[in-house]
């Protein structure tokens, strides 16, 4: 979330069963995530497992915490989660907060689009003060 962007909000969000379809990633987050990420400003993520294989077909009550300013975790919700195979759904309740939303993607696959953006950069950078070496030397003969 930058200081120009809309937050995201699920204060307008019905109660109820929902399959996530992003192109983040279709499972809520269950790492602590701090604020003004996800999209929103105070994200909500999940305490606990995604359930999986051995869950298939179970409905299984987790907690979400809510980011804030002193801690990722300043205040829980219920919500349930059921694996139908391939996919899973999301009993979420309205939220009684503004400019808070659910965080759904995919952290690992956050974190390896970063490291190859900051390598990236850095091959660059790396460019950069290769041909202006070249240009400063080839000036100097």
């Amino acid at each position: 979330l930058t200081v120009n962007d809309v937050a995201i909000e699920d204060s307008r969000l019905r109660t109820g069963w929902y399959r996530i379809d992003s192109v983040t990633g279709n499972d809520i987050v269950n790492n602590s995530v701090p604020m003004m990420q996800c999209g929103t400003l105070y994200p909500l993520w999940m305490k606990g497992s995604i359930p999986d294989g051995r869950e298939r077909d179970t409905t299984v009550n987790r907690k979400v915490c809510r980011s804030g300013l002193t801690d990722t975790c300043v205040k829980e919700y219920d919500i349930k989660v059921r694996n139908c195979g391939t996919y899973r759904t999301y009993y979420l309740a309205q939220l009684d907060f503004d400019k808070s939303a659910y965080c759904f993607g995919k952290e690992e696959e956050s974190a390896d689009i970063m490291v190859i953006v900051s390598v990236l950069i850095v091959l660059v950078f790396v460019l950069l003060v290769v041909i202006v070496t070249i240009v400063i030397s080839g000036t100097q003969m």
